[in-house]
């Protein structure tokens, strides 16, 4: 994948406002005190260590909320995944850094929908995964991720940004809101 800029964001831990700024300027979260500084940065091999761990966190979250879809995979397993996803020239594996250290990744697909009768053709960058660590949360990092597949989105011509997200993940549905994101439809089960 070629090598992107770096997307700088300072955020304070006090206030949630933002001016979100569209172009290629940095996004900027207004602070008092407290401040942070994310760095994100396209992902590498060398980074699968950290992603295996962020990983393993969104994993272990979802298999304990949803036994009966989710299970851990095996390490030699992830590590395969990411290889893959940062060979796939359609992905986005973007990683957050706070002090030199990865504390959030987010990673999206450039996905094409051919017209058929019934639907139109279409190009969306779905968002399928984005991790923060439990101790960097509520810092802005989600955010700042976000905006920079927005802004990835926006640079490819790509007027959608859609993503997936499970029922009982209450706030990154409440985050997702806040962004400006909705409910385009609904999946549902009955267990027999």
């Amino acid at each position: 994948m070629a090598s992107e800029p770096v997307f700088q964001c300072k955020t304070n831990i006090l206030y949630g406002a933002a001016i979100l700024d569209r172009t290629r300027h940095p996004v900027t979260f207004y602070a008092i005190k407290n401040t942070m500084k994310i760095v994100v940065r396209p992902a590498t091999e060398a980074d699968i260590p950290s992603l295996t761990e962020l990983f393993v966190q969104s994993a272990e979250y979802h298999a304990e909320q949803a036994p009966y879809f989710f299970r851990l995979p095996p390490n030699d397993w992830i590590h395969e995944f990411f290889v893959g996803h940062l060979n796939n020239p359609n992905v986005r594996l973007l990683i957050a850094e706070r002090d030199s250290k990865i504390v959030g990744e987010v990673r999206a697909e450039i996905k094409k929908t051919s017209e058929i009768p019934l639907i139109k053709a279409f190009t969306t960058l779905q968002v399928e995964e984005i991790v923060v660590l439990q101790s960097h949360r509520r810092f802005g990092v989600a955010r700042t991720l976000m905006a920079k597949i927005e802004e990835i989105a926006h640079e490819q011509k790509i007027s959608q940004v859609t993503l997936n997200v499970w029922d009982f993940n209450v706030s990154a549905k409440s985050l997702y809101a806040e962004l400006g994101y909705v409910v385009q439809r609904s999946v549902m089960k009955k267990d027999l």
